[in-house]
C-alpha cells in the first residue's frame, strides 16, 4: 500500500500566493508545464488562473477580458513640449484612465483582441 500524505488546502494556499506574488515570479524561471499546473492549482484553489499565469504566458491561454485598475489621481504630463512635468489637466486624466481601463489588466490588450474570447455576432 503506498503512502498517502495530504496537504492541507490552506498550506497549498500559502504556498501558492508566496510564489505568484514573489518579485521573482514572472523572471522566466517557468515553464509552460509548471505554469500549467500552477494554473490548475489555482483552479482547485478557486483562483482565477491568469493571477498564475506569468505575462510571457498569457497569449497561450484564452482568457475574460479584465479591465486594468485606472489610475487613482492625476500624475504629471509626459509628453515632450511645453508641458513636460507639469500636472495633467482633467480632461488629460480623463484620457488616461480611458486608456487603461480599455485594455486587459493580464495582457494588456483591448478587450475584442485575442486571447480574449470572442463575441458571437447574430
Amino acid at each position: 500500500m503506498a503512502d498517502e500524505t495530504v496537504v492541507k488546502t490552506e498550506h497549498l494556499r500559502i504556498l501558492f500566493d508566496a510564489l505568484c506574488h514573489s518579485l521573482d515570479f514572472g523572471s522566466g524561471f517557468l515553464d509552460t508545464e509548471e505554469v500549467n499546473a500552477l494554473r490548475a492549482i489555482a483552479g482547485y484553489l478557486g483562483v482565477n488562473p491568469m493571477v498564475a499565469t506569468p505575462s510571457e504566458f498569457v497569449t497561450q491561454y484564452t482568457h475574460d477580458f479584465e479591465a486594468s485598475d485606472a489610475p487613482t489621481r492625476p500624475g504629471k504630463c509626459w509628453a515632450s513640449g511645453p508641458r513636460y512635468g507639469q500636472p495633467e489637466t482633467p480632461e488629460e486624466f480623463a484620457a488616461r484612465v480611458a486608456e487603461v481601463t480599455a485594455r486587459c489588466r493580464y495582457c494588456t490588450r483591448p478587450a475584442d483582441a485575442a486571447p480574449h474570447p470572442q463575441k458571437e455576432t447574430a
